[in-house]
């Protein structure tokens, strides 16, 4: 078992001055000093009642200050284009966050072995980019109340001679835990009420989380020095930023999968060469949604970050301090 705690303190101190609306310099606008503090325990254990299973639980407080950027933009009379634009200063709280976490690994066989574990995590305070109600480019960071995230993650890996493999499934339930109303012009249910505001429910799931994950990796080891492998991504839909109520017409982002290749080549003990490719076969997706209005066609829709397309590298990598007996055997394979 184990106790451990930690103190915290954070200062915040911004100066400057800004001209959000075009209309005159504001010189001490930015201007603010920040403190936040608070004691953070935890408690954790780890039993093992055989070799070859393993049980595991903790509880864990944390907090996180708001940064710079939350606290030059969070006055909802004075929103902001982030991230090229920032107003005044008021305050915002910090986030505290409550983690329950347990779970069991173990060996199905000397090769095989496996994982399963379960969280919850309530968060105080939560602090959310909320969507301006005179504008649909622009927002402000604010404190919403509670959010949630309970989840589940399961685990699979083994090794057979030179083949490696290993799954990973994660399950997360991210919810609000707060009823309140925010500002989202180009939501379609505000459009259909002929208002810029939404109401957002206790339960309503946070925009930009994806319920499911699964991550498959496989590598081979071609000979003890080089390895080649591959891994393969796949996410469920998100709702995006502004559909906060989890109503808006266009739905949600859908999800995707990815798949990535990479090798690695050790030259001798510490010299080693790589590359990789990511997205092999040039994907389109999105990994972000915004609701907001198309300046050039005055409609409103729900704007999509495109994911990062067929990319490649190749690379050399030297370690420090490496014995020089530890991979003898490398060379001498050769």
């Amino acid at each position: 078992m184990t106790l451990s705690g930690r103190y915290n303190i954070a200062k915040v101190n911004l100066f400057g001055g800004s001209d959000p609306d075009g209309h005159g310099f504001e010189p001490n606008s930015l201007d603010g000093n920040h403190e936040y503090k608070r004691f953070n325990p935890a408690v954790g254990f780890n039993y093992n009642p055989t070799k070859d299973l393993g049980l595991y639980g903790s509880y864990s407080e944390g907090m996180r200050a708001p940064t710079p950027v939350e606290l030059s933009c969070a006055n909802p009379e004075k929103p902001c284009s982030l991230p090229t634009g920032f107003n005044s200063d008021p305050d915002l709280h910090m986030i505290v966050a409550k983690t329950w976490e347990g779970g069991l690994r173990g060996k199905l066989s000397p090769n095989i072995g496996w994982n399963a574990g379960i969280y919850s995590t309530v968060s105080s305070n939560d602090i959310q980019f909320i969507a301006s109600s005179t504008s649909t480019v622009t927002g402000y960071f604010q404190n919403v109340g509670e959010t949630r995230r309970r989840g589940l993650e399961l685990g699979l890996h083994g090794k057979f001679d030179a083949l490696s493999l290993a799954v990973n499934y994660g399950f997360v339930d991210a919810i609000y835990q707060s009823d309140f109303t925010i500002g989202s012009g180009s939501n379609s249910v505000a459009i259909a009420n002929g208002i810029s505001n939404i109401d957002v429910a206790k339960g309503n799931k946070i925009p930009g989380v994806a319920r499911q994950t699964l991550k498959i990796r496989a590598a081979y080891e071609l000979t003890p020095a080089w390895n080649v492998g591959s891994n393969v991504i796949l996410a469920t839909g998100q709702y995006a930023h502004g559909d906060e109520n989890n109503q808006d017409a266009n739905g949600m982002l859908p999800g995707y999968a990815v798949m990535n290749l990479d090798t690695h080549y050790a030259i001798n003990p510490t010299w080693k060469v790589f590359a990789k490719v990511n997205n092999v076969f040039d994907n389109q997706y999105a990994t972000f949604g915004q609701l907001g209005q198309n300046i050039y066609t005055g409609n409103d829709e729900q704007f999509r970050t495109p994911s990062a397309p067929r990319a490649a590298w190749v690379g050399i990598t030297y370690e420090f301090g490496r014995s020089k007996t530890a991979t003898a055997s490398v060379d001498n394979d050769r």
